[in-house]
């Protein structure tokens, strides 16, 4: 039986780093990485939606659910009535695209003040000072429906998958 050096040198790796078998090994993880990418003149492509479709329909819905909160906040001047309506399409597009919920409650939360301040510089209605300030308050029941119905849905897959 050869020692040392000799015994070694019919194998098929010899290296003196101990560390060179896991480096080759995440290397390869990561050009299996990145194999999976799909890639457009070196650029990485944006995610579709679980069903390869983009998300552009849904901002569209949660901007216009928005501007028509604010211009019933304008109308009506009834911070529960505006609450529902930031609510609901905050749940409903919680429910249907439950990977980022925050981005629903930044669109439709924020219409309500920008269309409450646009009111107030442009309409001859011009809503108090306080009912400008309370309109930032509808960034709460925006909270609480997109997780919510995040988590619903989440809930119902959970419940529907037998797990």
């Amino acid at each position: 039986m050869r020692v040392g050096w000799d015994g070694r040198a019919g194998e098929v790796f010899t290296s003196t780093d101990p560390l060179s078998s896991k480096k080759d090994f995440f290397l390869r993880d990561r050009r299996l990485e990145y194999s999976k990418m799909t890639t457009v003149w070196g650029q990485v492509l944006p995610d579709d939606g679980p069903g390869g479709e983009r998300d552009i329909g849904f901002y569209v819905f949660a901007g216009a659910a928005g501007i028509f909160a604010g211009w019933a906040d304008v109308k009506v001047g009834d911070l529960l009535f505006t609450a529902l309506l930031v609510l609901a399409p905050c749940m409903l597009l919680g429910v249907m695209r439950p990977a980022k919920p925050w981005r629903w409650v930044a669109i439709v939360g924020v219409s309500v003040p920008v269309v409450e301040l646009a009111a107030y510089l442009v309409v001859t209605q011009k809503p108090y000072r306080w009912q400008l300030y309370e309109s930032f308050l509808a960034f709460f029941p925006g909270i609480a429906g997109a997780y919510g119905g995040a988590l619903m849905r989440r809930a119902i897959g959970n419940i529907s998958s037998g797990n």
